[in-house]
């Protein structure tokens, strides 16, 4: 009888050292799951950051053209009026 409780108490420990082993290499697997997750989504992040940065920059300077092109464009079109009337001669003297 003794030696079946012995017996029982081996294979248990071996199950208990087997189930260790199975929850270390579960936990391991967990985290280099959440850990690869993390990195992915920093790396995804920061490029899209980047690429998202690079077009506001592009496009702010797509609308600073467009406002400097308008300024140029109220210039001329003010300064036009002046270039069709003639120039103002000195009025003539008058014989009285």
């Amino acid at each position: 009888m003794h030696l079946r409780v012995e017996s029982a108490d081996k294979r248990f420990a071996e199950m208990m050292s087997f189930l260790q082993i199975i929850t270390g290499i579960f936990t391991v697997i967990m985290a280099a799951t959440i850990g690869f997750a993390f990195w992915d989504r920093h790396t995804t992040i920061s490029k899209a950051k980047e690429v998202t940065l690079e077009a506001l920059a592009k496009q702010a300077d797509r609308r600073e053209n467009a406002l400097m092109e308008r300024v140029v464009a109220e210039v001329l079109r003010r300064l036009e009026p002046r270039k069709d009337t003639p120039p103002q001669s000195a009025p003539l003297p008058t014989t009285s």
